[in-house]
């Protein structure tokens, strides 16, 4: 991800500036210039909602937390209490994005996720 990319992007649930916490980068070429770019990282919204970056890709959807846990947990130490924090205050609101992710992705050909698959089964 281009760092200049961070003054395009903000936060889909209230709209606010995201932070990035980056746990790689990389030099790119762009015409013959080396640009250092995000490979992996988070992004922080003020609000408490997390979003990857993954090989360079920002992952915005709401429930992208639970999709990659596995990643967070390995590279974001604050990852367990702010995903506690996330799951009480807004867990119908995931609850609903997981939802319609099962239903557009269909995640389910891809592979099952638990922590996501847990909360559409407690309906």
């Amino acid at each position: 991800m281009q760092l200049k990319l961070l003054e395009k992007l903000c936060c889909p649930v209230n709209r606010k500036e995201l932070e990035l916490i980056t746990f790689e980068n990389f030099l790119k070429a762009y015409e013959g210039i080396q640009v250092e770019e995000c490979r992996n990282g988070v992004l922080l919204s003020p609000c408490g909602w997390m979003y990857p970056v993954i090989n360079g890709i920002p992952r915005m959807q709401l429930d992208a937390f639970l999709t990659y846990s596995d990643f967070l947990k390995m590279h974001y130490n604050e990852f367990s209490k702010r995903k506690g924090i996330l799951t009480d205050k807004y867990y119908k609101i995931i609850k609903d994005s997981v939802k319609k992710t099962k239903k557009t992705k269909k995640i389910s050909q891809l592979g099952k996720v638990p922590e996501i698959d847990l909360l559409v089964e407690e309906e």
